[in-house]
């Protein structure tokens, strides 16, 4: 399967604290990634395989 690469993609707090956890260890649920890059952030990259989001970056 090919992974895309999306600018400003848009993503969900779930999605981004599963990448999170399975990178650094247990992450801190609930927090609010969607808001914290929208307001803070030039921009962000999603990476996804199908429909599920593989990668992560962000652009602060």
């Amino acid at each position: 399967m090919a992974i895309t690469y999306e600018w400003r993609g848009d993503f969900d707090n779930a999605a981004v604290n599963a990448l999170h956890a399975e990178a650094f260890g247990p992450s801190v649920e609930g927090t609010d990634w969607r808001t914290r890059t929208h307001r803070h952030s030039l921009g962000w990259v999603c990476a996804r395989e199908a429909d599920r989001l593989v990668g992560f970056v962000n652009v602060a």
